[in-house]
């Protein structure tokens, strides 16, 4: 990434992005300035997020299997481009509609797994 003649990261844009635009795979189309919890437009006190010691407890890589667990799930690690070229093909494929339909499942069911990991830390 570039630095802006600011210098600050908030001037800073991912290379083949226009300036100001910022973009991740977790909230694409999001300015990476604005916080995901507004204090103005939430109640804070309802939202307990688990705190980064209380996960970290409970990631373990097993060196001697290759395997890595979070809880009692087991998790993969893999490169993001690899991921991309799935995307790339399966929608090749299977056509954008069905493509995005089968990430979004994908989607919601990590979420939804995570949210319950989430309730049980807290």
């Amino acid at each position: 990434m570039k630095k802006s003649s600011t210098g600050s990261p908030g001037d800073m844009s991912p290379p083949g992005r226009p300036k100001g635009e910022f973009r991740s795979a977790q909230h694409e189309g999001t300015p990476v300035s604005q916080p995901l919890i507004r204090t103005d437009r939430a109640d804070i006190d309802k939202v307990r997020f688990p705190d980064l010691a209380d996960l970290m407890a409970r990631l373990h890589f097993s060196t001697s299997d290759g395997r890595i667990w979070l809880d009692e799930q087991r998790m993969l690690l893999i490169h993001a481009k690899a991921l991309g070229s799935l995307r790339r093909e399966m929608i090749e494929t299977l056509g954008m509609d069905a493509a995005r339909r089968l990430f979004t499942r994908m989607g919601y069911q990590a979420g939804t797994n995570d949210a319950q990991m989430a309730r049980k830390v807290r």
